[in-house]
């Protein structure tokens, strides 16, 4: 919240916000690996990870795989 309201007062007159998009960017790497060890967890490869991009049945698919339980080691 913080660094939205900076980047609209310190650049007010961009049509984008720099600092909340280089938060994102930042982001990013960590989010999908997450999302990717939590899929491992499950015994599934990393292009399961794809079904986010499937508006809304992806989606479904996806907080359902994330909400079984993970395989025992």
């Amino acid at each position: 919240m913080p660094l939205i309201i900076i980047d609209t007062v310190l650049f007010s007159s961009l049509p984008f916000n720099p600092l909340t998009t280089l938060f994102w960017i930042v982001m990013l790497c960590p989010t999908i690996s997450i999302n990717v060890r939590r899929l491992h967890d499950q015994n599934k490869r990393w292009w399961w990870l794809l079904l986010w991009l499937v508006p809304v049945v992806g989606w479904a698919a996806m907080i359902k795989i994330y909400c079984n339980p993970t395989s025992a080691y």
